[in-house]
């Protein structure tokens, strides 16, 4: 007959006979979402935000926009590409393409955990919403950004080679 005994590791228990490990389900559903990284989860919720904001600015012109979780594959392939297209950040400016893929793979994330056969990036019903996307980034991309980061003027090789000398 088997030895029973208990293991402890992380924040589970787990009770053992000399093979096999016994775990409860809300311990393997604690495992499928901690294989997610805290930034991933972060930016996921993003963007899931960023959508609601964007259907209740519509709703509020009188247009409506079915919530991301309808599973309906023809309006989720319209409803992501206009969103990815008209979203804008707060001070009103266009965000960067990089930021614009991130929110599209946030929002594909968030998709493809509701319902795993609704995926974005993969599913061929949503070619036309990846390629209405990446028309978007590439005409983003050609046309730079709206604004230039501020950057620290260069420093004159003139006044970089006195400010050495000074401490020889």
């Amino acid at each position: 007959m088997d030895q029973q005994f208990e293991i402890k590791s992380h924040c589970f228990v787990y009770i053992m006979t000399s093979r096999i490990v016994l775990i409860e389900k809300d311990e393997l559903e604690a495992l499928r979402k901690g294989r997610i990284p805290e930034n991933t989860r972060k930016s996921t919720q993003f963007a899931v935000n960023l959508y609601n904001t964007w259907r209740e600015e519509h709703a509020r012109l009188g247009h409506r926009y079915a919530p991301l979780d309808c599973g309906v594959p023809s309006m989720i392939n319209n409803m992501v590409a206009k969103f990815i297209v008209e979203i804008r950040r707060k001070d009103g400016h266009q965000y960067a393409p990089e930021s614009l893929i991130s929110i599209f793979h946030g929002i594909n994330r968030y998709l493809v955990e509701q319902d795993a056969t609704i995926n974005l990036s993969l599913a061929p019903e949503f070619l036309t919403c990846r390629q209405k996307v990446d028309g978007y980034i590439k005409h983003l991309e050609k046309e730079g950004p709206p604004h230039k980061k501020k950057k620290a003027p260069a420093v004159d090789p003139g006044v970089h080679r006195d400010l050495l000398r000074q401490y020889r």
